[in-house]
């Protein structure tokens, strides 16, 4: 299958759609905010980059989403499923742009997990967790302190939470606890019982640093290896999500959104995603370069 690729039209508004049973469907309106790597409210920001690097690190950005692509339109082999959970994007601080701070348990943790299409679980890191540096600054989540936390029983096979094509591993158990998300309005929600991966052990090049807890996954799919009536995070919330960015070279730009269930509003312009194998395509209809298009 040839891979659908294109380019991004800032701003620009993306939406997705696709229908669940009545029997899990949710109520929940969620507009939250997206973090630019590089602006001053990332913990990752360094003001001593230049323009010239940031653009630097996009290419090897894309050059990784190319080398992702190539690989899952090729027959994988059988080994490239764990535990029921079919290996997904290559991924890591270095790579990724967007981020989302949410909270988890009762009393609430703060946590900043990092924006990902490509997988389709939240996990986060869970202590006693390997490489966790206890001078990261990072808020850590005990889910031993939480109220609302309720592990889900599960068999040696799926201990190892995902694999990524990168050579990247996070292994844990899965579990259930609530999220609370603070929106754009200044408010919070709550959303009870989330299925997440609490990972201990990660592996790999480019695993997660500083105080980039875990990855938010949002892509389509099912946890084959858990028992049926398991939800995945976009399920939980209604099923749709859609997220707005202005240019990735304005870092200071304050109005990177992302929404889940009943906020998504399509208004101006916006395009469509496309699900096939549990990922999102956008269709391109040309490229244009200095003035000319080409298709």
């Amino acid at each position: 299958m040839a891979a659908r690729t294109s380019i991004p039209l800032f701003p620009f508004f993306i939406f997705l759609f696709f229908s669940i049973s009545p029997l899990t469907s949710h109520c929940f309106k969620i507009t939250t905010q997206l973090i630019h790597r590089d602006s001053h409210l990332s913990p990752l920001y360094n003001a001593s980059l230049t323009a010239a690097d940031r653009a630097g690190r996009i290419v090897e950005s894309s050059l990784a989403r190319r080398a992702y692509l190539s690989a899952v339109n090729d027959d994988e082999p059988e080994d490239s499923i764990v535990g029921g959970i079919e290996a997904r994007l290559v991924w890591g601080t270095k790579y990724n742009i967007f981020y989302v701070r949410f909270s988890i348990g009762q009393p609430p943790v703060k946590q900043l997990a990092l924006l990902d299409t490509g997988s389709d679980l939240l996990w986060l890191k869970c202590p006693p967790c390997s490489p966790c540096p206890v001078d990261s600054g990072a808020t850590f989540f005990y889910s031993f302190e939480s109220k609302t936390y309720s592990p889900r029983p599960c068999t040696t096979a799926c201990k190892k939470c995902t694999d990524y094509l990168g050579g990247q591993t996070s292994e844990g158990v899965y579990a259930t606890d609530q999220l609370v998300f603070g929106t754009t309005d200044g408010r919070c929600t709550v959303v009870p019982k989330v299925l997440f991966g609490c990972c201990s052990k990660l592996t790999g090049p480019n695993v997660l640093d500083g105080q980039v807890n875990g990855v938010l996954g949002l892509a389509g799919g099912s946890y084959s290896s858990l028992p049926r009536g398991e939800e995945s995070i976009v399920t939980r919330l209604g099923s749709k999500f859609s997220y707005c960015v202005g240019s990735l070279a304005d870092v200071t730009y304050p109005h990177n959104r992302l929404s889940f269930g009943d906020a998504v509003d399509l208004v101006g312009d916006w395009t469509p995603l496309y699900l096939d194998h549990g990922n999102y395509y956008v269709q391109m209809f040309g490229i244009s370069l200095g003035g000319k298009v080409k298709k």
